[in-house]
């Protein structure tokens, strides 16, 4: 994980202004600003760890991750490991585990740990009647 080299969030307003501006530059298949993920690989450019921690939950057995490294610098990494093997895609044993991925690839360590989550009830559905 190194330190982003490209201010997305400019070239983001600006984009949303409509102005004419250059895109991000390449990172070979990495995006210059945003994120792909797939089962057993991320690469993001231009990311902060919050929205990192939030796309991770995706890959970490349903459980909610959250960032408390009070990191705010954007961010540019690539992440890869092992999926779980009741995924549809293979497993390559070769790579670690998500969570020894995220300590020697990137630094950084997963806590379990307790807390309030939100959660949003539906007591009941029905169809709209029509107009």
């Amino acid at each position: 994980m190194s330190l982003a080299t490209f201010d997305c969030k400019s070239w983001l307003a600006a984009m949303n202004r409509r102005e004419r501006v250059a895109p991000p530059p390449s990172k070979g298949d990495r995006p210059g600003c945003g994120l792909q993920s797939s089962p057993g690989r991320m690469r993001g450019g231009g990311i902060q760890l919050a929205d990192f921690a939030f796309i991770l939950s995706t890959f970490a057995g349903g459980r909610p991750v959250v960032d408390r490294s009070g990191l705010t610098a954007d961010y540019d990494f690539e992440l890869r490991w092992t999926p779980d093997a009741d995924r549809a895609r293979p497993v390559d044993p070769d790579l670690p585990t998500l969570f020894t991925a995220l300590r020697e690839q990137l630094g950084l360590k997963l806590e379990a740990t307790n807390g309030p989550v939100e959660i949003l009830v539906i007591d009941s559905a029905e169809r709209p009647t029509p107009d």
